[in-house]
């Protein structure tokens, strides 16, 4: 686990405190960390406790609850150690300037115990899906150990590094940023000898600030492995992210539905269950689900393993076994022959773009509406990016739209500017927006929900559900 718990080969804290430099107030003995934890509900006695201090807490003031629930130390800021009564004897207390650094050193160390080849994946959209794809895959003839749900960045990379273990025989991480120089560190922190970039698409720009600092700051994986003499897969239908790669020193292979990528990737098609592609005219897969996007995701996993010596064929049999992964265009069946799809997991222009056009392509016979949650994380270009959202949504045969959020106005504008009698509702929540469509469903109507992760559109789903089952059996 990612706080620690599948932490096998244990530190001695002395490790820890020449690991860190940290000054250690209280009793420096023979004690032992096996695990390392960043929050006291889940910490098990025998952890190091990290205080880490975020937007909305300050892990320092869980310190003493740490220590009663069994940590056998905790790192701390110097700032709060200069502040606080010293710690008891039995209670070492380690004192560092910066306790993130503290965490990603403990965490660097903790990586070169393991002479293991790692990939990293990186790119604005379909990181995780190309993440599982790839492990799944790789547990076919590999102990392997990947990063779980968002624990992709500076702090959650460090605390999936810390899972690696003795009987691990490859890693795959994925790879979040939101400012420049953040796959730098983080490629610093895993050290790998292979990438893949899945694709550059306006995401997080409110800290990137442009579209060329995106493709910078993705680029920074190539960056790493042309100094590490690494292999890199990239997305090979976009041509600015080609152009710059050719322009650094690094062995590259692409994949994608240009006639020239290395993987090449066509005959993509939406069955009842799940998404049929080819791969270099030849090799027929089928992937469990829905979502045309996933097969391109698909095409980057395939090039990476097939990079790691897998032949195309195999995969093909090993593809049928893949489990579909959770709130990624999840298509759930309701009485009355409603659809839903949940898509919930996060949303940037590109991914909106791609669960649109694959949503229409299912086949239905009802109504098609669509769920729409603000795309976060865009800055000064938030109220355009949602007012084009609001003109796709109206070039596509969809029957109404429901807008949740901050920039449900803009949505709404996009859409009137393309289609004005087009139906729209706008809400400021999920439970008011529930509220609304409980009443509305018919049978057979095919719903897509999507947005960014902090709008938590599941729980609309899982409200929705329950109205409509109600109204249903009070209708009988």
């Amino acid at each position: 686990m990612h706080t620690g718990e599948r932490l096998l080969m244990a530190f001695a804290l002395k490790e820890i405190v020449e690991i860190t430099q940290a000054q250690c107030l209280g009793t420096l003995a023979g004690q032992r960390i096996e695990a390392v934890s960043i929050d006291t509900r889940t910490l098990k006695p025998g952890a190091l406790y990290v205080a880490l201090k975020g937007e909305k807490f300050d892990g320092h003031d869980f310190i003493q609850e740490a220590f009663r629930q069994g940590a056998v130390a905790c790192l701390a800021s110097q700032t709060f150690v200069k502040s606080q009564a010293p710690a008891k004897n039995d209670q070492p207390l380690l004192a560092v300037p910066d306790v993130l650094s503290a965490l990603q050193q403990i965490a660097r160390a903790h990586r070169r115990r393991f002479h293991i080849p790692v990939i990293a994946v990186t790119g604005s959209v379909g990181k995780t899906s190309t993440k599982e794809f790839i492990h799944h895959l790789l547990g076919k003839k590999f102990k392997a150990y990947a990063n779980q749900g968002n624990f992709n960045n500076h702090i959650g990379l460090p605390l999936s590094l810390l899972g690696l273990n003795a009987n691990d025989h490859m890693a795959v991480f994925e790879m979040g940023a939101n400012h420049a120089g953040e796959v730098k560190v983080l490629c610093e922190l895993a050290e790998p000898s292979f990438g893949v970039i899945t694709g550059v698409s306006p995401s997080h720009l409110k800290g990137f600030g442009s579209l060329d600092a995106i493709y910078g700051a993705k680029l920074e994986l190539a960056d790493y492995l042309g100094l590490a003499h690494g292999r890199l897969v990239v997305n090979g239908d976009d041509p600015k992210l080609i152009d710059e790669v050719k322009k650094r020193d690094v062995s590259y292979t692409t994949f994608g539905e240009n006639e020239s990528c290395n993987v090449k990737l066509s005959q993509i098609k939406q069955t009842e269950s799940s998404i049929q592609f080819t791969i270099n005219d030849r090799h027929v897969f089928n992937l469990k689900g829905h979502g045309l996007f996933q097969a391109r995701n698909a095409a980057a996993a395939l090039s990476m393993l097939h990079l790691l010596g897998f032949d195309f064929a195999e995969l093909s049999e090993y593809w049928k076994e893949l489990p579909v992964i959770a709130k990624r265009f999840q298509l759930d069946k309701w009485p009355r022959g409603i659809r839903v799809v949940q898509d919930c997991y996060n949303a940037n222009p590109a991914a909106f773009n791609c669960a649109i056009q694959s949503f229409v392509a299912m086949e239905t016979t009802g109504r098609r509406m669509v769920i729409a949650g603000d795309m976060l994380e865009l800055g000064d270009w938030s109220e355009r990016y949602h007012e084009m959202l609001g003109e796709v949504l109206a070039s596509y045969p969809i029957d109404a739209v429901v807008a949740i959020g901050r920039y449900a106005g803009f949505i709404k504008k996009g859409i009137q500017n393309k289609r004005p009698l087009m139906h729209v509702e706008i809400f400021a929540d999920n439970e008011k927006a529930a509220n609304y469509l409980s009443n509305q469903l018919k049978p057979m109507d095919h719903l897509l929900v999507k947005g960014s992760r902090a709008l938590k559109l599941e729980t609309l789903v899982e409200s929705l559900k329950l109205k409509f089952e109600s109204i249903a059996a009070l209708k009988g």
